[in-house]
């Protein structure tokens, strides 16, 4: 007998995970994926002079900018956009839940810092891996390059590959 994982359950399990990831490899302090870096760095400079403001908040902030940017570029504004960014709002108040946590895992040996790290990037790319078998609109990342690659029709692995190079 097939089961069924319906695209809402990876939605949800892929928001989670991505974010458990992201605190995993936030807490080893190895540095970050080339998708959440710009963000970390912003909260990273803000969070001195605002100690209210969070990594979550930091992320729907810069994807928000995002969107604005594609909708420039494009030309145009779908309301897959906005569904866009209430992922991001969503994956940022689940990552402010799981930072306080995460801050209590040990990171004071290398050896505890390296599988943290590692473990964070397989959950990273196991939250994506679920993020795409939705339908629901991806964060602002992915929908960022896949707006210009379909508007400008270049090939969308070398979009993703220039974005990439741009996070880093």
């Amino acid at each position: 007998m097939k089961k069924t994982f319906y695209t809402e359950a990876a939605y949800i399990c892929g928001i989670i995970v991505l974010a458990a990831g992201t605190v995993l490899m936030e807490r080893a302090g190895f540095g970050m994926s080339m998708v959440v870096a710009p963000a970390y760095l912003v909260y990273l400079k803000l969070v001195q002079h605002l100690p209210w403001f969070t990594f979550g908040m930091a992320e729907y902030c810069l994807q928000a900018v995002l969107l604005c940017l594609c909708a420039v570029l494009t030309k145009r504004f779908r309301p897959m956009y906005l569904f866009s960014f209430v992922t991001a709002v969503i994956y940022g108040f689940v990552l402010d839940a799981m930072m306080s946590p995460g801050g209590f895992l040990p990171a004071d040996m290398v050896l505890m810092r390296v599988l943290l790290y590692s473990a964070g990037m397989v959950l990273g790319a196991a939250g994506v891996a679920l993020l795409f078998h939705t339908y629901i609109a991806p964060e602002a990342y992915e929908l960022l390059v896949r707006e210009i690659s379909a508007k400008f029709q270049y090939d969308i692995r070398t979009v993703k590959t220039v974005y990439d190079c741009c996070s880093c």
